[in-house]
């Protein structure tokens, strides 16, 4: 994205400083050693404007990094608790200076992520990331852990075609 006038110098220095600032806490991450889990991190492009030239529309965005730092690869669950909120109202202040109630935090989970089927409730405070989406360690795992999902998914008594394929949008 080109800079042109002040206003895009100054949001390319947010973008800079939102850099440092997911740099900072993926530096800070402390890990159980005696748990099986791996460290990953990615970038993704993500759309933030459309940008009008001449009749075509051009999509702008900006790099994240995506990171699954408290997914179990193995069996593709994590917890969900106080400390997980926590951890993630610490990542909200670092990046956005903002932080959220518990309850908001419950409701973006259900939300944003249960009724899309990127994860479903395995027990009290546990979640499965789809496989579809995510984790696993290798393509044996992951074929073990989409019928693990799918079984899941019919002892919740949910429709394992609408309910297991991802909806990125509503």
């Amino acid at each position: 994205m080109a800079i042109k006038g002040k206003q895009d110098v100054i949001a390319a220095g947010r973008m800079t400083e939102q850099f440092k600032a997911h740099k900072s806490v993926l530096n800070d991450f402390t890990f159980n050693k005696n748990a099986q889990r791996t460290f990953g991190a990615g970038k993704i492009s993500r759309t933030i404007y459309i940008r009008d030239s001449g009749g075509i529309k051009i999509p702008e965005g900006m790099e994240e990094f995506i990171v699954f730092h408290q997914l179990n690869p193995q069996k593709n669950t994590f917890l969900f608790n106080p400390q997980i909120i926590a951890a993630f109202n610490n990542y909200c202040m670092v990046t956005t200076g903002k932080t959220y109630k518990a309850s908001t935090v419950q409701q973006l989970l259900r939300k944003g992520l249960v009724e899309r089927n990127i994860i479903v409730n395995v027990s009290k405070g546990k979640y499965m990331l789809n496989p579809m989406i995510g984790g696993c360690t290798t393509f044996a795992v992951r074929r073990t852990l989409i019928a693990e999902y799918n079984d899941l998914l019919i002892r919740k008594r949910k429709n394992t075609f609408t309910g297991f394929y991802p909806k990125y949008s509503k």
